[in-house]
């Protein structure tokens, strides 16, 4: 087989390899991991420290780190973090730089703007159509060159922002789990936390009180057991460590009854609307984007309908401007 046919073989039938047809398997895929050029301006990038920068001046809320002790001291590893909104770029750039190394992210270049795209690619980012099978297949083998090489990589494993009024976390893909394996390091669950203050808001960034980035202990993967178990413990655990983070900073978000709707409707249009950079997040066509499984029904926004019911569905540009009038 050629190299693109290595990379294309289905997952489903990698599940069904024997153990010693898998460590050949992966055997042949770091080795065309290494074979990629290595990019000297990943591990010393400019434009890091400038975006870290820039980070700093335009959030206007705290940021706090935890947990840097999990990360491993050669930072080769890759980051698996939830995903909220727009300021995650800037964010992850100031974390990183706060620890001393440069990131790469695993990223969208479909359906985003052209200043987005732009960033992504001064950046280094590892950049990929979430349509093109074959593009996500060649992103995930740069990824893991790029970890070998010692430039750590961060996944949003959602695939979207996550905008659900309680869901901790949408389902993972095994995208990352596939990463690691090749690249032979450890996963980093990584949660990203925006503290959002609990009343209606004018402008987008005015809801965030505070972003904590945790670091949790790191996970192994292993070519003994089905990738798509050990995505679906690393799911657990993320889920997990966010609902932790939640009842630590004495937030109640766990069912709709413990949804404020009113602000729920202003945070969510603001976030969708008047986001950083300009941004818009089209949730209908986001939410295809998001792994539909047998037990979790594929939603990612409430709204207020017809009949004054707070269920699932979508608030337009146009109908949620309501949710600023008279403030």
């Amino acid at each position: 087989m050629n190299k693109q046919q290595y990379l294309n073989v289905p997952l489903k039938s990698e599940e069904q390899m024997s153990v010693k047809e898998k460590e050949e398997y992966y055997k042949i895929l770091q080795d065309l991991a290494l074979e990629i050029k290595k990019n000297p301006k990943d591990l010393k990038n400019k434009y890091h420290k400038i975006f870290s920068i820039i980070a700093k001046h335009i959030r206007n809320y705290d940021l706090e780190i935890i947990g840097e002790k999990n990360i491993p001291e050669n930072k080769k590893a890759l980051f698996m973090a939830n995903h909220s909104c727009s300021h995650e770029f800037f964010t992850i750039h100031e974390a990183f730089e706060k620890l001393g190394t440069n990131i790469s992210a695993f990223a969208t270049w479909d359906e985003i703007n052209p200043i987005i795209k732009y960033l992504f690619k001064k950046s280094s980012a590892v950049l990929m159509g979430r349509n093109d099978k074959e593009s996500i297949n060649n992103a995930i083998l740069s990824s893991a060159s790029k970890i070998m090489n010692g430039v750590p990589v961060i996944i949003f494993g959602e695939s979207t922002w996550n905008i659900h009024p309680y869901r901790a976390m949408q389902p993972i893909k095994p995208g990352g789990v596939k990463i690691a394996a090749i690249a032979q390091v450890p996963i980093i669950p990584t949660i990203i936390e925006y503290v959002e203050v609990p009343y209606c808001c004018k402008r987008e960034k005015e809801i965030y009180s505070k972003c904590i980035v945790k670091f949790g202990e790191p996970q192994y993967v292993s070519l003994k057991e089905s990738l798509i178990v050990q995505t679906n413990k690393l799911y657990d655990i993320l889920t997990e460590m966010r609902l932790e983070l939640w009842k630590e900073l004495g937030i109640s978000k766990t069912s709709i009854e413990d949804v404020n709707q009113e602000v729920y409707l202003n945070h969510t249009y603001l976030k969708k609307f008047d986001a950083l950079g300009g941004v818009e997040y089209d949730t209908e066509k986001e939410l295809k984007y998001i792994l539909e499984l047998p037990k979790i029904p594929r939603e990612n926004e409430y709204h207020m309908n017809e009949n004054g019911d707070f269920v699932p569905g979508i608030t337009t540009k146009e109908k949620g401007k309501k949710y600023l009038k008279g403030l």
